[in-house]
């Protein structure tokens, strides 16, 4: 039992990590978006561009968070473990933002 929800915690951990490093590159890629396409005019190519990074990202996003717990449903029936996987991950999602928030504002 005690081992369960170990790896329960670490997993969750892990996925927001995951999630947060996607994030953290995708803002550094916008970031710096500008500094690649200097001379290039504010076309539709510009936002097809954006809409497309923002797409990716929320998939590989998603996918960090909800890609186990889709496979414990799916194949192993575990709903429990699925649902307090994604809660876990989420809170450790918030801790890490309120965490950035606290960092960007001092």
């Amino acid at each position: 039992m005690w081992q369960q929800i170990k790896e329960t915690i670490g997993l969750s951990v892990i996925q927001a990590i995951g999630a947060s490093a996607v994030v953290w590159l995708w803002s550094l890629v916008m970031t710096n978006l500008s500094q690649v396409f200097q001379n290039t005019p504010d076309t539709a190519t510009t936002f097809v561009l954006f809409l497309l990074i923002f797409m990716i990202t929320a998939v590989l996003a998603g996918g960090a968070v909800l890609g186990y717990p889709l496979y414990l449903v799916l194949h192993e029936r575990k709903w429990g473990t699925a649902i307090t996987l994604v809660v876990m991950s989420l809170v450790w999602l918030g801790l890490i933002a309120a965490t950035i928030v606290l960092i960007a504002t001092r």
